[in-house]
């Protein structure tokens, strides 16, 4: 296929010539570097299985690293979940009005300064009772529901 490394120049110590000696006897700089690695890859294709492993070890002496190391892919974490947001404005919604309605009228306008009237519609099952409440009053809220027998949810 080509020459051999002894015919190019490259002696068994593993080192590299700054010229190389192409097939028509004409040298050529290691500057022209497509040249000199076409030279390379040609010694390379043309050299057995057991000159690979002695110019692969002699590679691992001379510049201080492992071939195995350039195989492995290096292994990454996966990157962080984002965080999510915790909730900071809560809801209570009226699921159900129990068989206490009364007093969760009572509770329902004491909470929301509604007329008789309107806590009266409020009361239908599904509706929001208080907007924008942080986490510790909208569970107190809840817990006013509850305690007269109403079932309400944070949303």
């Amino acid at each position: 296929m080509g020459e051999s490394l002894e015919e190019m120049g490259v002696a068994q110590t593993g080192s590299i010539p700054q010229t190389f000696t192409s097939g028509y006897g004409e040298d050529t700089s290691v500057s022209n570097k497509n040249t000199a690695n076409d030279q390379i890859l040609e010694a390379v294709g043309s050299m057995t299985v057991m000159q690979l492993c002695e110019l692969t070890r002699m590679l691992e002496e001379r510049f201080g690293v492992k071939a195995s190391d350039a195989v492995q892919a290096p292994v990454q974490a996966p990157p962080p979940a984002p965080a999510q947001e915790e909730k900071t404005e809560f809801a209570v919604v009226l699921s159900e009005i129990g068989e206490k309605r009364v007093q969760v009228i009572k509770v329902l306008r004491e909470v929301t300064g509604l007329g008789l009237m309107d806590a009266n519609k409020v009361t239908a099952a599904g509706a929001v009772v208080k907007e924008g409440l942080g986490k510790a009053d909208a569970e107190a809220l809840k817990a006013k529901f509850e305690a007269v027998g109403a079932k309400a949810e944070l949303k």
